[in-house]
């Protein structure tokens, strides 16, 4: 069964060119068996408010899912950067020895995400042309598709899918 997480579509995110993957993103799910939705919650406990001072994120407006959800997906909250540990329960209960990944940031959730699928024996599958960063340094996700290809092998960064 091929399955999609798809991270951080949230209005919040959505800024420096972010929104043109929400039409490209909403064509992907009919493409795959199943569906996982990874949603951001900066609450009182989320390292990324406590440590770096972070504001985004922290109100249901800014936390809005912006792409279609697929009837019979899951929606996982997170505050961090990886996903919780239920996420990669879930994958290993359905079977899932490969994941694609798209959305944002690939600099940062993206890439933490990837390191904990690989770390818990699951491939990750990033879809380039899916995914971005909200940053206004957009060379930022080049470096990060570059990372996951060094870290996990070049077949982790898919081209064109």
């Amino acid at each position: 069964m091929k399955t999609l997480m798809i991270i951080d579509m949230q209005r919040g995110y959505i800024k420096d060119g972010a929104q043109a993957l929400i039409p490209k993103i909403n064509l992907l799910p009919d493409r795959f068996d199943r569906c996982i939705y990874i949603k951001t919650i900066n609450d009182e406990s989320c390292s990324a408010r406590l440590l770096a001072n972070w504001k985004a994120l922290a109100t249901s407006a800014q936390q809005e899912i912006v792409v279609n959800i697929k009837s019979g997906s899951k929606v996982f909250e997170r505050n961090t950067h990886g996903i919780p540990q239920q996420v990669i329960d879930y994958l290993k209960r359905m079977g899932a020895k490969e994941v694609y990944l798209c959305g944002l940031d690939a600099d940062i959730c993206i890439l933490a995400i990837a390191h904990q699928l690989f770390d818990n024996g699951i491939m990750p599958l990033v879809l380039r042309e899916y995914t971005t960063t909200s940053s206004s340094h957009k060379h930022l996700a080049d470096y990060a598709f570059e990372i996951m290809k060094r870290s996990f092998g070049k077949k982790s960064v898919v081209e064109k899918f």
